[in-house]
This record gives C-alpha cells, sequence and structure tokens, in this order.
C-alpha cells in the first residue's frame, strides 16, 4: 500500500524535526514539509503531498509536548520510545484523508 509507505517515511522526520506549531526552529518546519513532499510526489500528486505533509507536520505538533520534542531532539531519533513512535505514526495517519482520491 503506497500510503503505508509514505507514513514509513514521515516517521523518521517527525523523529527529526519534531516540534509544536509555535516552536519550531527556525527554517525547522520548512524543511520537515520539504523533505516529506519530495518523498511523497514519489507516489502522489504535488498538491495531495503538499496537503499530507503541512497536515503532518502540524498534527504531530499537537501531539507532543515541548519537553517531549526536546526529548526527541536530543535523542535524534536513535532512542525514541516506542510509544513516542505509535503516536508519530497516528498522527500522520490523521492526515491520510488528504492522500485519498
Amino acid at each position: 500500500m503506497r500510503y503505508a509507505r509514505l507514513i514509513a517515511f514521515a516517521a523518521p522526520l517527525f523523529v527529526a524535526f519534531s516540534a509544536t506549531a509555535a516552536q519550531w526552529p527556525a527554517g525547522a518546519k520548512e524543511e520537515f514539509t520539504n523533505q516529506c513532499v519530495t518523498s511523497a510526489k514519489a507516489n502522489v500528486p504535488a498538491a495531495k503531498a503538499e496537503a499530507y505533509c503541512g497536515c503532518a507536520a502540524e498534527k504531530v505538533g499537537m501531539e507532543f509536548s515541548s519537553a517531549e520534542i526536546q526529548a526527541m531532539q536530543d535523542k535524534k531519533g536513535s532512542d525514541v520510545t516506542p510509544e513516542m513512535k505509535e503516536r508519530l505514526g497516528k498522527a500522520s495517519t490523521s492526515c491520510l484523508h488528504y492522500l485519498n482520491p
């Protein structure tokens, strides 16, 4: 399923660039979104990829506290807990409707 591939790609990006909507480091949200869109465009039209990736960035930002975000950034994705990975997956899954025809 192509959507599973998008989620699989997006989850590591969330770990690397996660931050609340108001607390994204300068340029990080744009970098995350651009990398997500670049990957997603291999499977879906650009407009759908942009909508999905923008939504996913916002959802991840709303899902995690500042302390959790800082912890994920400090760990650089290597030691993110299974619970955090699950929450990251749920956040991105909630945006799949942007990819549906």
